[in-house]
């Protein structure tokens, strides 16, 4: 029997950052806590994940520490451009950020899509646009879309609220139902 190896071990791949950043930086939501309980609203789970956009032309995805990296499995099929969050069950966010930024995904690593770049669009028809257009993300694996709901009062709000809670995510996700692309978020811990 030979001593060498019928396939010899090859380093692995690793082509995370992108040599040349993006010619167009994106600005992240600003995310603040202060909600104005303002109805009709979308709300979203809180995942608390690595928050990045994948960027079309690049076939990238742009990060919020300015990185622009690729993660092996993750490609959304998309022409436009998608906001989300890589997230990752008992994982805390310096774990998930190493993944990513290494390309060294873990089987149990997804990324939740919550918004596509529309801007002549309202928050509410981006999300039904989101759904009927990217249906086949569900059977993906990896890249899924958050669930996302159209709320008119503050009993459903809590509702969900508290259902996420109990699921562990740290709290929900708001934008007004007529929000710009991206304009603000607000991220909500406690019933209104």
């Amino acid at each position: 029997m030979s001593d060498k190896l019928i396939h010899p071990p090859q380093p692995r791949r690793h082509r995370p950052l992108l040599e040349q950043p993006p010619d167009i930086t994106k600005a992240f939501p600003e995310r603040s806590r202060d909600w104005g309980e303002d109805f009709p609203a979308l709300i979203k789970p809180w995942v608390g994940g690595v928050r990045a956009y994948w960027i079309v032309q690049l076939q990238a995805f742009y990060l919020t520490t300015g990185n622009v990296v690729r993660v092996n499995g993750f490609d959304p099929e998309t022409d436009v451009n998608l906001l989300g969050e890589f997230n990752q069950k008992n994982k805390s966010y310096v774990d998930l950020l190493r993944q990513v930024m290494t390309n060294q995904p873990e089987y149990d690593l997804s990324f939740a899509i919550f918004d596509v770049e529309l801007p002549e669009r309202n928050a509410s028809e981006r999300s039904e646009w989101l759904s009927n257009e990217l249906p086949t993300q569900h059977d993906r694996g990896n890249t899924i879309l958050a669930q996302m709901f159209l709320v008119g009062k503050d009993s459903s709000f809590n509702q969900w609220l508290n259902t996420w809670q109990s699921y562990l995510y740290p709290g929900t996700l708001v934008v007004g139902a007529e929000d710009p692309w991206l304009a603000t978020e607000y991220e909500v811990t406690e019933p209104v």
